[in-house]
C-alpha cells in the first residue's frame, strides 16, 4: 500500500532514510551525518515544500518517494522526484516503479513536468551486470 506521510511518521521516515544513506549513499544529495541530525521541522518543511509517500508491507515502511515544487513562480508548473529508496530485500518487486507512478497519477492539474533526479541517474557495474541507481 502507498501512502502520503505526516508528521506522525517522522520516526520511520527517518529510520528508513538512515538505512537508505548507509546502503546507497551515492544515491542521496546528503551526508550520513547530515541525515542523522534531522529532527522533525525537517520532515515538516519538507511536507510544507512537497509531499513524500511511502510503500508499506504490513506496519513497516519498505520504500519512500517524495516531490517538491520548483521555485519561483514561473517553474511551478515543475515537479522534482528525490529521495527514492526501496529497501534491499524488497527490491525487484516493481516497489520503484509503483511509487514513481502513484506520484504520476496523482499529481496536481497545474504540474506540467516531471524531473526525475535533478541529477545524472549513475550507473554501476556489480560484477553480475549493471545496478542503476
Amino acid at each position: 500500500m502507498i501512502r502520503k506521510l505526516t508528521l506522525l511518521d517522522f520516526e520511520n521516515w527517518k529510520a528508513l532514510r538512515i538505512e537508505g544513506i548507509k546502503n546507497n549513499p551515492e544515491s542521496f544529495g546528503e551526508t550520513y551525518q547530515q541525515v542523522l541530525n534531522q529532527n522533525i521541522s525537517h520532515l515538516e518543511t519538507s511536507l510544507k515544500n512537497g509531499q513524500i509517500f511511502a510503500y508499506e508491507e504490513g506496519e513497516q515502511m519498505s520504500g519512500l518517494i517524495g516531490t517538491y515544487t520548483l521555485q519561483p513562480d514561473n517553474m511551478k508548473h515543475r515537479i522534482n522526484l528525490f529521495g527514492l529508496y526501496v529497501r534491499p530485500k524488497h527490491r525487484r518487486k516493481n516497489i520503484g516503479n509503483q511509487l514513481v507512478q502513484h506520484v504520476i497519477n496523482n499529481l496536481s492539474l497545474e504540474h506540467k513536468q516531471i524531473r526525475i533526479f535533478d541529477r545524472p541517474i549513475q550507473i554501476q557495474s556489480t560484477g553480475s551486470g549493471l545496478l542503476r541507481n
